[in-house]
């Protein structure tokens, strides 16, 4: 959600989907971040988000993982 916000926030505003999903967020928003770390960090937070919620065939994510992501997000969503 946050990062649709992002989208509808920018100038001009990124043209979005429903059916957009994490990844395909981050890459339409990857030119407006101003820290070039954020596209980076919103990838990793996808991928654990993935191998919590998939069965994707991979093995889950170990729980430091977990709050990697947890803090992650609070960070992104904190500075956006």
């Amino acid at each position: 959600r946050q990062l649709k916000i992002i989208c509808d926030n920018s100038s001009p505003s990124v043209i979005y989907f429903d059916q957009d999903t994490l990844g395909s967020l981050n890459d339409k928003l990857k030119i407006l971040y101003t820290d070039p770390s954020d596209y980076s960090r919103v990838k990793a937070i996808k991928i654990t988000r993935d191998r919590c919620s998939h069965d994707s065939g991979t093995k889950p994510p170990v729980k430091k993982d977990v709050e990697t992501m947890i803090s992650d997000v609070e960070f992104f969503i904190k500075n956006h």
